[in-house]
């Protein structure tokens, strides 16, 4: 069952943010095209990847040829996902955990 999915604001700026960096240094289409693979990796299989927190909340799927992850939450009631962070991989940890309450 693929699951449907959505973007916290600050999540959505942080890829846009990342899009305006990398385009700059001719690599945009590259990095937009991995985070969408990786969305997409996340929605046919989206307790495959790694927990991120200690509460098993938060899940994390790391990119291998960005320096980035994706930090979501899956909520089994309804088959939907919530990206909370497209987090660069070199950001303190845990940053992100504001936006889930």
């Amino acid at each position: 069952m693929k699951y449907s999915y959505s973007l916290h604001e600050e999540a959505f700026e942080e890829f846009q943010h990342a899009i305006e960096w990398y385009k700059e240094r001719g690599k945009s289409n590259q990095y937009r095209t991995k985070i969408k693979e990786a969305i997409q990796a996340i929605r046919d299989n989206p307790f495959a990847w790694q927990v991120e927190d200690e509460d098993d909340r938060f899940r994390r799927y790391i990119l291998k040829t960005f320096p980035y992850k994706i930090v979501y939450a899956v909520h089994k009631g309804d088959n939907h996902i919530y990206i909370i962070a497209i987090a660069p991989t070199r950001k303190k940890e845990g940053y992100w955990k504001k936006r889930a309450d």
